[in-house]
C-alpha cells in the first residue's frame, strides 16, 4: 500500500527447523519501529522487503559449489541486496533485501532453482503466477 512502509506496532517471528529431530536452523526476528527504525543505517535502509532462504540438505557435500552459484545469482539481480553463509550443519542461509515484492520473489525463485538443480539434480519449475 501507499505510505504503509514500516507502519505497524511490532512483528515477532520464530522459525525452527529440525532435521532428524535435531535443530538445524532457528531464526528469531523482532521488528519494533518505535525502538529501532527499520529504514535506518545498517537495518533495512531504503529497502521495503526482506526475506530469508534456508537451504538444508542432510548429507549434501557440495556446499562450496552451491554457495558460489548463489553468489552468481545474487550478482545477477542488482535490485536485490543479499548474502549467503554456510551453516554449522548441512545447510546455508541466504538473507535478502529488496525494494519490490516482485524482485524478492524472482530472486527467491532463482536461488531455489539453483539449489534444486545442485542438490536434487532436478530442473526448476514455475512456482505460481502472481
Amino acid at each position: 500500500g501507499r505510505n504503509e512502509r514500516w507502519k505497524f506496532r511490532e512483528i515477532v517471528t520464530e522459525v525452527e527447523v529440525l532435521v532428524r529431530g535435531k535443530p538445524a536452523w532457528l531464526s528469531r526476528t523482532k521488528i519494533d519501529p518505535d525502538v529501532l527504525a527499520p529504514e535506518g543505517p545498517g537495518v533495512a535502509e531504503a529497502y521495503t522487503y526482506s526475506g530469508s532462504l534456508a537451504i538444508l540438505a542432510d548429507g549434501f557435500t557440495q556446499w562450496p559449489q552451491l554457495i558460489a552459484e548463489i553468489n552468481r545469482e545474487l550478482a545477477a539481480f542488482p535490485d536485490v541486496n543479499g548474502g549467503v553463509s554456510k551453516l554449522a550443519g548441512d545447510g546455508c542461509l541466504v538473507r535478502l533485501l529488496a525494494s519490490s515484492a516482485i524482485d524478492l520473489t524472482e530472486m527467491s525463485a532463482a536461488l531455489w532453482a539453483a539449489a534444486r538443480a545442485l542438490i536434487l539434480d532436478l530442473p526448476a519449475f514455475d512456482w505460481r503466477k502472481y
